[in-house]
């Protein structure tokens, strides 16, 4: 499956749609996600995605600390929750985000399961067979 990058910025970037579960299963989102290989999580989501997704319910009882490249701090939350990649590809992942974030961001935890092809030249990121 060859997905082509978001012409959204400069220079372009590779994303991945992403159909994100609430704990119960019940309410789901489809949001496309900037791939982003500094980060160690599995995905991060705007708090009020996070909080309409119900995923306070399955958050581990301690916040953490998030460093940005910066150097500066916030409290992040986190909830263990299931992720769909086209209608076969279904991981758990922990869901990461902080009143202060408003990005959608996969990271390595989720890349790290995936055979994954990041072609520049051809603006195409591939994944190159199923887990």
């Amino acid at each position: 499956m060859k997905i082509l990058y978001s012409i959204d910025e400069e220079p372009p970037i590779p994303i991945l749609t992403l159909k994100i579960y609430s704990p119960r299963g019940d309410k789901n989102i489809v949001l496309a996600f900037k791939v982003d290989t500094g980060f160690a999580g599995g995905i991060m989501l705007p708090y009020d995605v996070y909080t309409e997704l119900e995923l306070t319910l399955a958050e581990e009882p301690y916040p953490l600390i998030g460093r940005f490249a910066t150097g500066s701090t916030i409290k992040l939350y986190r909830a263990y929750t299931k992720v769909e990649l086209e209608k076969s590809i279904k991981f758990h992942v922990y869901a990461y985000s902080s009143p202060y974030i408003s990005k959608k961001l996969v990271g390595r935890e989720l890349l790290n399961k995936l055979k994954l092809l990041l072609n520049g030249p051809q603006k195409t990121l591939e994944i190159l067979d199923n887990p």
